[in-house]
């Protein structure tokens, strides 16, 4: 049973324009949307508190996550239909750093396919380039092609395997152009996180 690797790592890590164009009438309810992504974005995270290769075997630690990631899908899916990617600009770089989190855990593929192309096409420093990478490697691998960034890894017998990586020659170049760690520093994150090996076939770690 294969479980997708959650962005918690990396914490460590076709709309109307966005701010620009909300009435300062609206500031209201721009202030509600900010605290309630905050609000989701710490439920995301206490739900996946202790996430680890044996946590994911409790049916009842992961039977919560679930739900909670189902309410938040659906709430998310309202939020873009209402306002577009809640930029930077918008709602804060914490806020929508929290709204990047619930789309990247959502089960959902159209709403992932659809926050991506909105982060797309989202004027430049409205979106965070490393949750822009790790979205775009997450839309990548569930649609069956290589990710570009080595974000995505899965939970095989015990072990993290990085999904398939294309290019993997020029993996940090491109890496570190979305302002991500170089893979080396990631795997060592992963491992003392969570404590299990990490692997990346193909890939040879830069001699020091």
């Amino acid at each position: 049973m294969r479980h997708r690797l959650l962005a918690a790592v990396t914490a460590l890590l076709l709309s109307a324009p966005l701010a620009a164009q909300t009435p300062a009438a609206d500031s209201a309810g721009i202030d509600a949307l900010r605290r309630e992504l905050l609000q989701m974005g710490r439920l995301d995270q206490e739900v996946r508190e202790g996430f680890s290769a044996e946590r994911v075997q409790d049916t009842a630690y992961v039977g919560r996550m679930m739900r909670v990631d189902s309410a938040h899908t659906t709430r998310m899916r309202e939020i873009l239909r209402t306002h577009g990617w809640p930029g930077i600009s918008l709602v804060g770089e914490d806020a929508a750093a929290a709204a990047f989190l619930l789309v990247q855990h959502t089960a959902d593929n159209d709403l992932q396919r659809t926050a991506l192309s909105l982060m797309e096409a989202a004027p430049r420093g409205e979106v965070s380039l490393p949750d822009l990478a790790m979205l775009s490697d997450r839309v990548r691998v569930r649609q069956g092609l290589p990710q570009r960034y080595g974000s995505q890894f899965s939970l095989v017998d015990g072990r993290w395997i990085a999904d398939p990586i294309d290019d993997l020659a020029r993996l940090d170049e491109r890496r570190a152009s979305m302002g991500l760690p170089p893979m080396a520093d990631y795997v060592r994150m992963m491992q003392e996180a969570y404590g299990a090996p990490v692997e990346v076939p193909g890939w040879t770690p830069p001699q020091p």
